[in-house]
């Protein structure tokens, strides 16, 4: 938790880059900077996984 908290994590290279690209958009430090909702929801890897279930 320590890590993420200060923004120290890495992504193993078997994550998608699209789901990587969701992760970093969303454990950002400043809550001003992370995706909102309405972003997420438009993302093509949210839209990717409502295609497949």
């Amino acid at each position: 938790m320590r890590l993420i908290s200060t923004c120290e994590f890495t992504i193993p290279d078997s994550v998608s880059d699209a789901a990587k690209d969701v992760i970093n958009k969303l454990l950002k430090k400043d809550p001003s900077e992370r995706m909102l909702l309405d972003e997420l929801m438009i993302h093509p890897w949210m839209i990717s996984r409502s295609e497949t279930t």
